[in-house]
């Protein structure tokens, strides 16, 4: 999956295919769980071995960042928990 930045807001909006403000809002409205806590900002870096749910959507780990694209996203494996 290629995502613009490693911050909540981006790759919340790619994972579950929404467009990053909805991302945001969720954000703000405690939607969104990082590492099973609740965290309200969404310019929040993630990391590998991030666990994040959102509410609706599904819960999905960041397994490792694989490397960057030629247009400057960066590529990360993610798994989703079924």
């Amino acid at each position: 999956m290629n995502v613009s930045s490693l911050r909540i807001d981006c790759v919340v909006s790619t994972l579950c295919n929404i467009s990053r403000s909805k991302a945001e809002e969720l954000v703000r409205q405690g939607k969104v769980l990082v590492d099973y806590s609740e965290d309200f900002k969404k310019n929040k870096i993630l990391n590998c071995d991030t666990i994040i749910t959102v509410r609706g959507y599904g819960k999905f780990k960041i397994v490792e960042e694989v490397g960057w694209t030629n247009s400057g996203k960066v590529k990360i494996l993610v798994k989703k928990f079924i």
